[in-house]
């Protein structure tokens, strides 16, 4: 109070519902705001000493009832869990009145039901509470006949998990009718189930079952088992015992927020359909470009669907997807094993990540750390992890929903390590392979070239045409072969690879290249501007008795054999006279030994060997090497791999 007649009061309220016998201090606050009795912004505060002595003892207690009539159900089975599916705390039965009590519990508790005629049902309950109520469906009851197989298992789990005792186990003939049902009494089995036949003779208008040879469905508490089941099962001979095991899954949903612009996302539910006008169908009006990357570039645009490469999606890969605003983006599909192997191909993979839950990106990678090169994320802004030097580094952790960049030395498979319980692999990896022509060296940026009525000096280019685009340095950085007349792309021209700083793989940004028809130039120059923009390419012309392009005049072949030990040959041709280079990269960069510095007259017949050493003879390691042959201004690098 202030003064004789002013005073001021303030509620508190003390939640002491959870707290045991004892003694409790806090402070209160508040800001008085009379600007007449005190000054701006006065605080008044108040020490508050909470002294319990008693407690009155509450239980987890509730009743049992049908969910369609509300009537109470007596004789139910009331488990008690810590959690649920976990181990039970306690067990119980519901009275006449269809009530339960467990006593007195504080905390966080699962409480389930079932019995026999009823599909079982759980409730969360948050200790004490005395009005749990749990809901039972009635089950339906399949129509007996004379004849029947039997289904049985002596281990099913559902969600990793044994099935229980009150879990109901059903078979439907193929027109969805319930010929078949068993309340599980021991865990992890069911059986014998009685599936029944249609019983035509007698009751011709009515469908009671199955036909001899119908597929059976079989359902756990209403969910689908029939696809996690060990072997399909049909309805054979009256009197047969056929094993029905599964171990099942229910389907997940799993949503991920994408900003306006760019997004590198995975997912790690298996779709239905990987279609990807199915799988982005929710959020296809705002969808600009989708890429993909699977050894070479692979584009989705939805306005130039006839040019598009990228035609399916899965839970292996990652993809660029970029929107003209901001969008929750939701799939649904059965949850996929965080342990499933992802095949990474030597050099650069854009991967998923399958895990639940965030994992630092050594551990994560552990299992290819040893032949992992970079690690690159992007959550609004790049990300890089180094392992030779890991302190700068900041992609200190993977996590659920995003997609990655890895450059790997050789094949090897991916496996996340921090899984949880393996769950049975969903599917194969099976991949999709882009257009890209083998002896082009992908990169992770790239444009695409494309056009409906491509023509070369008024003609159009033909179904079987090779089409090259050339870098200002004379590196070949995209190749495509005509499918129909006319028509060109998606072909992606791939960017210089700044981690191999020696090499150039192809145009930076701002930079020029042009195009090489079955091995003729034309005189048209494209820049290369920024990554997965669309460039549409119409008329071209050929440069007139330039006889042949400088790829086709200057020749670097593969190696071989390759891969290789302990030597290999390397062949080149030259179209003219030139001062020639030929020089061993390692993976980072750095010159392993130079082959060749010379000037060397023009010939078809250049071989070279190298032995596997470096400039000082030392034998080198195994791995991936490149080779890069410069004479005047050709150039041309290609990869090989020594394996000891």
């Amino acid at each position: 109070s202030f003064g004789n007649d002013d005073h001021y009061g303030v509620e508190i309220l003390v939640d002491i519902d959870c707290l045991p016998v004892g003694t409790y201090y806090d402070t209160a606050c508040v800001i008085l705001t009379d600007p007449d009795k005190v000054p701006p912004g006065f605080q008044a505060c108040i020490e508050i000493e909470v002294i319990i002595t008693e407690r009155p003892e509450m239980n987890i207690a509730g009743e049992v009832i049908d969910d369609g009539t509300t009537l109470p159900i007596a004789g139910a089975t009331v488990e008690l869990y810590d959690f649920f599916p976990s181990s039970m705390l306690a067990t119980t039965t519901s009275a006449g009145d269809g009530t339960f009590d467990f006593g007195p519990y504080t905390g966080s508790y699962v409480v389930r039901a079932y019995k026999n005629g009823y599909y079982q049902n759980w409730v969360n309950v948050t200790a004490p509470d005395e009005n749990v109520q749990v809901a039972l469906t009635p089950t339906d009851t399949p129509p007996p006949t004379p004849e029947w197989v039997n289904l049985y298992c002596d281990w099913a789990t559902f969600e990793d998990y044994p099935i229980l005792a009150g879990d109901v186990v059903e078979a439907y003939d193929p027109t969805g009718v319930l010929c078949g049902q068993f309340f599980v009494t021991t865990e992890g089995a069911y059986g014998f189930m009685a599936v029944y036949r249609d019983d035509g003779e007698t009751t011709p208008a009515v469908d009671e079952g199955c036909d001899p040879g119908d597929a059976i469905t079989v359902k756990l508490n209403g969910f689908d088992m029939t696809p996690f089941l060990d072997s399909p099962v049909s309805w054979t001979t009256n009197g047969d015992n056929l094993e029905a095991c599964f171990d099942g899954y229910i389907e997940k949903e799993i949503c991920l927020h994408l900003d306006s612009a760019w997004n590198l996302i995975s997912w790690n539910v298996d779709t239905e359909d990987d279609a990807i006008d199915v799988v982005l169908a929710d959020i296809m009006h705002l969808v600009e470009v989708v890429l993909g990357f699977e050894q070479g570039a692979m584009t989705f645009d939805p306005d130039l669907l006839d040019f598009s490469t990228l035609d399916f999606t899965d839970h292996f890969h990652g993809y660029w997807v970029k929107v003209s605003d901001s969008v929750t983006f939701c799939l649904t599909g059965l949850p996929v094993d965080p342990a499933t192997p992802i095949h990474l191909e030597d050099g650069w993979n854009l991967a998923s990540y399958l895990p639940n839950e965030p994992d630092s990106t050594p551990d994560a990678l552990a299992s290819i750390y040893s032949e992992l090169i970079i690690a690159l994320g992007y959550d609004g802004g790049g990300l890089t992890w180094d392992p030779a030097n890991p302190d700068p580094s900041d992609l200190r952790y993977l996590a659920p929903g995003f997609g990655y960049w890895l450059k790997v030395l050789g094949d090897v498979d991916l496996i996340y390590s921090t899984a949880p319980p393996a769950m049975p692999v969903i599917a194969d990896n099976t991949t999709v392979k882009s257009g890209t022509l083998s002896y082009v060296n992908p990169t992770r940026q790239w444009v695409d070239l494309y056009g409906s009525s491509v023509t070369v000096d008024g003609v159009s280019i033909s179904t079987g045409t090779v089409v090259e685009a050339v870098s200002e340095d004379g590196e070949i950085c995209g190749a495509f072969m005509v499918k129909s007349s006319g028509k060109l792309g998606f072909m992606p021209v791939y960017g210089d690879d700044a981690t191999t700083r020696y090499i150039s793989e192809g145009p930076t940004a701002g930079g020029s290249f042009h195009l090489v028809v079955n091995g003729s130039e034309t005189k048209e120059t494209f820049t290369w501007t920024s990554h997965a923009d669309r460039v549409e390419v119409g008329a071209l012309n050929s440069i007139g008795g330039h006889g042949g392009t400088l790829p086709s005049a200057y020749q670097l072949q593969q190696n071989y054999p390759n891969p290789f030990n302990p030597k290999t040959t390397i062949s080149y041709d030259l179209g003219v006279d030139a001062h020639v280079t030929l020089t061993i990269y390692n993976i980072l960069g750095a010159a392993v030994k130079v082959l060749v510095d010379e000037y060397q007259s023009a010939n078809n017949d250049y071989t070279v060997v190298w032995d596997g050493t470096d400039l000082n003879g030392l034998v080198v390691s195994s791995g991936v090497y490149f080779y890069r042959l410069s004479a005047g201004e050709f150039s041309e690098t290609k990869k090989m791999m020594l394996m000891k």
